[in-house]
């Protein structure tokens, strides 16, 4: 009987906390190839390479556990797509740097990232920055 009465007074003072913790369904992200003939006119840019494997570090960091987003299928079902504008080295090529395109709906903006290790880790940066622009437009963005 004790543990019966425990087991609900734990319910009623834990319920709202699980309720209201329900999780939103999260907001679907497209990273955008930049390198493929659709987007080029059929050629071949001089970096597609190395923007190939920043798409392809974003995509991943993307599929990765994030709080508010989701890889889209495809550039019409996402709310947000990311395009790949550059990546270079900066400081006597000691410094990543990892340009990106947000788009969502009529809103743009650019995202740069600075790293002193990896494009990879500036690909993370800016997939977090994306989760917290999600978190923050949640409401404009359904």
């Amino acid at each position: 009987m004790f543990i019966r009465r425990f087991a609900l007074v734990l319910l009623w003072l834990f319920l709202p906390a699980v309720l209201s913790a329900a999780e939103k369904p999260k907001i679907p992200v497209y990273v955008l190839d930049v390198t493929g003939p659709a987007n080029t006119g059929g050629f071949v840019p001089a970096a597609s390479s190395q923007l190939a494997d920043s798409v392809a570090d974003l995509r991943k960091h993307l599929a990765g556990n994030r709080k508010h987003i989701r890889p889209a299928k495809n550039s019409q079902e996402a709310k947000v797509v990311i395009e790949v504008l550059s990546r270079r080295m900066e400081a006597d090529d000691e410094i990543h740097v990892l340009t990106v395109k947000l788009i969502a709906t009529e809103y743009a903006e650019e995202i740069t990232v600075k790293d002193d290790s990896t494009y990879r880790n500036c690909a993370l940066a800016i997939m977090k920055k994306v989760d917290a622009f999600v978190a923050a437009n949640r409401e404009r963005l359904r």
